[in-house]
């Protein structure tokens, strides 16, 4: 990934190498053809290599990716944030789907095996079909 930097700002970023002209921000010259270009040359653009940072593993939080220039050098940064009240809700949905949907693959097995008094099979069953009935499968 490259980016532009001007005035210690990135104005713009790229996955590869831009392929239009950029100016020199030294002498206002137009360059192009960056696959070819020194690193001198595109630092004279003000184009350079991204720094990449690893994303943090399971933050507590949603991790934004920006791209920051540090030391004068345009660098990923991972900021970790806490879940909104609607990411949390939207979360535990997610898990009751989840934990709902292998309920409803257990319980045939449940079943034939024979697990449980019948009145035990019995409410599984019964759970298993509120849980097909609230899905919207039946």
């Amino acid at each position: 990934m490259y980016a532009l930097v001007d005035n210690n700002t990135v104005t713009r970023t790229w996955g590869s190498l831009p392929r239009e002209a950029l100016r020199r921000q030294d002498t206002g010259e137009w360059v192009m053809n960056f696959e070819y270009a020194d690193a001198a040359q595109r630092a004279a653009c003000g184009l350079y290599e991204v720094v990449d940072a690893p994303q943090p593993v399971n933050p507590d939080g949603v991790a934004e990716r920006t791209i920051d220039v540090i030391a004068g050098v345009p660098t990923v940064v991972w900021t970790v944030r806490p879940y909104t009240a609607d990411e949390l809700a939207a979360a535990a949905a997610d898990a009751d789907r989840q934990q709902k949907a292998a309920n409803v693959t257990a319980a045939p097995a449940g079943l034939r095996a024979g697990v449980g008094t019948p009145a035990e099979r019995l409410a599984a069953l019964e759970a298993t079909l509120a849980d097909l009935i609230e899905s919207g499968v039946l």
